[in-house]
């Protein structure tokens, strides 16, 4: 064969290969876009069968029977018992969102949501410089990240209270998902400090009448406020952090926080400071219900409330 018919034959076959090459990538790429089509379909259809609001993951594929509603009730409808005190006893609360305690008293209940965190420890030594107590709503999935700390706020003489197992606002949720978000949360706050909770806050306090109907029938107690101190502002300040907490505060005020924000840590031996300097004492919400609910009467509480801070020094 000549020269000049050779080279045109393996140029046809050059072009050949290349073709073939082309064919296979785009055999590839196409192969690759049909796949990530389909698993997009999927993850929609997925999402279309998941309940919206809060984006919860339940670990529950199916309807709670009653048999197990009734087990699960009678597991935490126990008051709760701290060593050395009086039971509370949470039955004259359950039912409504208790948002005060008596106005009648000089106590206020400083309440922190959202911990664990990395802040947990500066506020709990914060008050515990300050002679101080406070309650504490706890979300469960964040417990592991810091598992010793419930049990140093009950060892202080603090309060632990549910604050759902992912922070989420208990709206438009199946009963199988609250009784998750509940439940487990008790669970882990119950292995983490050894007592039952029957306090409980839902994430920016809100909860539709399903979900306060399934806390009455749990025996918990659903606690909000009637105080906040703005640190959940863009722009808080120390100043104003502390300002804010004590502008309106009276008799029986429940006082909403945030541990996650280091400038309320920062405000709070001021806040603390502030409040006694108005003649109030910062008690915990177990002793500030005890003063409304139980015949040991307000002065009983507060004395009970100032021997707790008591063994802080």
């Amino acid at each position: 064969m000549s020269p000049a018919t050779t080279a045109p034959h393996a140029h046809d076959q050059r072009e050949h290969a290349l073709r073939r090459r082309r064919t296979v990538r785009l055999t590839v790429v196409a192969t690759f876009v049909m796949l990530a089509v389909v698993l997009a379909a999927c993850v929609d259809a997925r999402l279309a069968r998941s309940p919206r609001p809060n984006r919860v993951v339940t670990r529950h594929a199916s309807t709670v029977d009653d048999a197990r509603s009734v087990t699960l009730r009678s597991a935490w409808a126990s008051p709760i018992v701290r060593p050395g005190t009086p039971a509370f006893d949470p039955k004259p609360f359950i039912g409504r969102p208790v948002t005060h305690g008596a106005a009648g008293t000089r106590m206020v209940a400083l309440t922190f949501d959202d911990g664990p965190s990395v802040d947990s420890t500066a506020v709990l030594q914060g008050l515990e410089n300050e002679h101080a107590v406070a309650s504490f709503f706890y979300v469960g999935d964040r417990v592991g990240g810091f598992p010793l700390i419930p049990a140093r706020a009950i060892a202080d003489g603090d309060d632990v209270g549910n604050h759902t197992l992912h922070h989420v606002e208990m709206v438009g949720l199946t009963r199988a998902q609250m009784l998750d978000q509940i439940l487990s949360t008790n669970a882990i706050l119950q292995q983490a400090t050894g007592l039952k909770t029957v306090f409980f806050r839902p994430r920016s306090g809100h909860a539709d009448p399903a979900a306060r109907a399934l806390l009455a029938e749990l025996g918990m107690v659903m606690v909000l406020w009637d105080g906040r101190d703005g640190d959940t502002d863009l722009n808080s300040t120390v100043d104003g952090i502390t300002r804010q907490a004590l502008e309106h505060v009276h008799g029986g005020s429940i006082i909403l926080m945030h541990e996650t924000n280091p400038k309320t840590v920062a405000a709070l031996p001021a806040i603390i400071r502030g409040l006694r300097a108005k003649g109030y004492t910062p008690v915990t919400l177990t002793t500030m219900l005890q003063a409304e609910g139980s015949p040991v009467g307000v002065s009983a509480a507060a004395a009970m409330g100032a021997k707790v801070a008591g063994r802080k020094r």
